[in-house]
């Protein structure tokens, strides 16, 4: 078999976050009976093998139990299968992706070990709890890091006045001050989850050109499989 190609569909998305990497995708998952959708910052597009882009977000979950954030839950307790679609408004461009989703929490969670660390490593020696931390240091800002160590997002709270006790900030790893800080690391961190998402079906809309365009490619085999469809 001949080696397998990147799709072709990740050279435009590349692109476009390229150029508008602020914006926000949208994240679909069912909850029993019901869909549940919410936005999302994609924060890295990763080859996990030639043929495979993984795209990566984050959620958090309450660490050492089984209480985990709607989104977590969701993916655990009913189907992997989630769709991500992502608008780009200067482009006037849609990707819409359908995937199997996959958390990666910290490695004493009781979720970490169904992560399939080794199939979506891209080589034999990755190291996955290296790519979360970095992660949390590198593409998390004081705000988004102080985020994760607040109750489960969801849970009811007397009023609003009740986050004003919750931190604002708080300072990357190594860039701590004071005990406390560091204790804040320790448990933003335990909190902290990458959000994986390993496509198997892409479409792309593009509608700055007239006629507009919609193509889509299906993971078949190591192979992606292109067909033109009717916007």
């Amino acid at each position: 078999m001949p080696n397998a190609a990147e799709p072709g569909w990740k050279a435009l998305l590349d692109q476009a976050t390229k150029d508008y990497p602020a914006v926000a995708s949208t994240l679909a998952t069912i909850d029993g009976d019901q869909a549940r959708v919410r936005s999302v910052i994609p924060r890295t597009i990763m080859l996990a093998k030639p043929w495979l882009p993984l795209l990566i977000t984050t959620t958090d979950s309450e660490s050492f139990n089984c209480f985990c954030t709607p989104k977590v839950k969701q993916i655990t307790d009913s189907s992997r299968k989630v769709e991500l679609a992502w608008w780009f408004p200067e482009p006037m461009v849609q990707f819409r992706i359908t995937a199997n989703a996959y958390i990666l929490p910290t490695p004493t969670h009781p979720l970490a070990s169904s992560f399939p660390a080794a199939r979506l490593s891209p080589s034999p020696d990755f190291d996955w709890e290296e790519e979360r931390f970095n992660t949390y240091k590198n593409k998390m800002g004081a705000s988004l890091r102080a985020s994760f160590l607040r109750p489960i997002p969801g849970t009811p709270i007397d009023n609003y006045d009740v986050g004003k006790d919750w931190p604002a900030k708080i300072p990357a790893p190594g860039e701590e001050t004071t005990d406390a800080e560091r204790e804040q690391t320790r448990n933003a961190l335990a909190n902290f989850s990458l959000f994986v998402l390993e496509p198997f079906a892409v479409e792309y809309l593009e509608l700055k050109i007239v006629p507009n365009q919609r193509t889509m490619w299906t993971l078949e085999g190591q192979d992606w499989k292109k067909t033109i469809l009717v916007p």
